[in-house]
């Protein structure tokens, strides 16, 4: 257990590194890469050994509940096993999303392809929002059933 916390922390520290939009550790996207798919195996490794841990410690209390012949006290699996066998399946997730993602050729980078054409919106001067037509405020107009206050409710 102790190692699988172990190597979950370097595997966070390594994955932080290995982040695209940190500056730590260089530039270079292969590096980065190479990074990251090692923080991924260290976070799979982690969710492996704590998985083994945990599952022994289950086996045990299994074996022991199930003993007519054991006199200690019994015990029966409880919450932070099943929080435990979950935390360590996430961190496998994780490992495998994390090194997952560095498959792709170095020669080619996901990121420009990946993004969405966005344009920034242009800020309007208080000159030309004079000259746009002002917003009839009465009750009666007919627009007002259509684009009153109440209409995105």
């Amino acid at each position: 257990m102790i190692t699988a916390i172990l190597l979950g922390f370097l595997g966070v520290f390594l994955g932080i590194v290995g982040l695209r939009c940190t500056t730590i550790g260089g530039v270079d996207l292969s590096r980065k890469a190479k990074l990251a798919a090692t923080a991924g195996a260290l976070h799979i490794l982690a969710g492996c050994c704590g998985m083994v841990a945990i599952t022994w410690y289950a086996v045990n209390i299994t074996r022991d509940f199930f003993n007519p012949l054991y006199v200690g006290t019994k015990y029966e699996l409880g919450p932070a096993l099943y929080l435990g066998w979950s935390a360590s399946l996430l961190a496998i997730l994780g490992g495998i999303c994390l090194g997952s993602n560095c498959c792709c050729p170095a020669a080619q980078d996901p990121a420009p392809g990946s993004r969405l054409p966005y344009k920034a919106s242009t800020v309007q001067s208080t000159h030309l929002s004079a000259r746009r037509h002002p917003v009839a405020s009465n009750e009666d107009d007919s627009s007002f059933g259509k684009y009153g206050k109440n209409a995105y409710v």
